[in-house]
């Protein structure tokens, strides 16, 4: 129990001084209260972004999640649909975009996203899995 709570200011106070902190909480909080109090304890540490805090599809409360913090949320490595990354743009609290090229359809499909992202004036940095390949294939 309080693993996370007691991992992040020692990861803060062992590599904080020397690199970007980001967390990805891979969909793990079903309860945005858990989610936001979490949320809390990387912003106490400086970390620069917390990746999907709740389920992905969990729209409404990655909102609620996004509204109650302040470090930017990132979202969208595991969605596949346009018109839920369309909503979530024009709708939510996310802050940083991160379309998967594998699973979203492509680096053309990925640059849509992008544009709404840069079109709100948010960020957007696709989400790469597989290794090399998608390396390789966002070096084309």
């Amino acid at each position: 129990p309080n693993r996370t709570e007691r991992l992040i200011p020692m990861v803060a106070e062992a590599l904080g001084g020397r690199c970007t902190l980001y967390a990805d909480a891979n969909s793990s909080y079903v309860s945005v209260k858990k989610a936001i109090q979490i949320g809390k304890i990387l912003e106490a540490n400086k970390f620069a972004f917390y990746e999907e805090p709740v389920p992905f599809d969990y729209l409404e409360e990655t909102n609620r999640v996004a509204d109650a913090l302040e470090i930017p949320i990132a979202w969208g490595e595991q969605e596949s649909s346009q018109w839920r990354f369309k909503w979530m743009v024009e709708n939510s609290g996310v802050r940083i975009f991160q379309p998967e090229i594998f699973y979203y359809g492509g680096l053309i499909r990925s640059l849509r996203v992008a544009q709404m992202a840069a079109a709100k004036g948010f960020d957007c940095t696709p989400h790469i899995s597989g290794g090399g390949l998608g390396f390789l294939y966002m070096g084309i």
